[in-house]
């Protein structure tokens, strides 16, 4: 059931390991998109109910997409993911803090998705063109949508 306290659980979890790559990684070009997102405004997972009962390996969720993301932000939002797999496999130090693997992360064919709760005062470029299509003016002008195109272009990161 959406809304339940393990639903906004998976939310805030998404959204402090999304913010976690950001302030590791000084991405400070993208702490202004991210304090704009809250835990909820980011896509859902449900677990992966074909999985073996006795875990081997990392729980497996199937990813739902937001319908007012952008392919753009999705895909940012996912890269920054990607980064935070990567930084636990390649480091000793991340993995001896112990506690589960991350989750992995799995689309769909074809993909499961909601409506999701839409971010306010985002860039133009965020929000998906035929979600916005939908919308009343006044659904729409209370997005307070920031004209002009966001950069989502991630830096390569440091080398430590």
């Amino acid at each position: 059931m959406r809304g339940t306290s393990t639903h906004i659980n998976n939310y805030a979890q998404l959204h402090g390991i999304r913010v976690g790559v950001i302030v590791d990684c000084d991405y400070d070009e993208h702490l202004d998109l991210m304090t704009k997102l809250t835990a909820v405004n980011h896509s859902e997972d449900e677990t992966d109910v074909d999985m073996p009962q006795k875990r081997t390996r990392a729980n497996r969720f199937r990813i739902i997409r937001c319908d007012w993301m952008s392919d753009n932000l999705r895909k940012f939002l996912r890269a920054l993911y990607a980064q935070y797999i990567d930084e636990w496999e390649t480091s000793p130090t991340r993995r001896k803090l112990g506690g589960s693997a991350p989750r992995e992360r799995v689309t769909t064919t074809p993909p499961l998705s909601e409506l999701g709760h839409a971010a306010i005062g985002l860039w133009c470029n965020c929000y998906n063109e035929a979600w916005l299509a939908t919308l009343k003016r006044h659904e729409l002008c209370s997005l307070c949508i920031i004209e002009g195109t966001y950069d989502f272009t991630i830096r390569p990161r440091p080398t430590q």
